[in-house]
């Protein structure tokens, strides 16, 4: 299995989410589930860094890392 930016996400991360279209945003990691096997996230609970707006989503949708300064 290819080796995916979302692999290696976890709580309290600042990640950027790209949707279908290609637009995209930056969100902060509050929660992760794993699948069955509990190492491989399945989706995120996420707070949009703009308007605070929390919502779940799936994990393939998280294209980038945001690094900690």
């Amino acid at each position: 299995m290819e080796d995916q930016v979302y692999f290696h996400v976890k709580t309290g991360m600042t990640v950027g989410i790209t949707e279908g279209d290609g637009n995209w945003w930056i969100a902060d990691v509050l929660n992760v589930e794993y699948r069955e096997n509990e190492s491989i996230p399945s989706r995120f609970k996420v707070a949009e860094v703009g308007s605070g707006f929390i919502t779940w989503v799936d994990a393939n949708r998280v294209t980038h890392i945001v690094p900690t300064l």
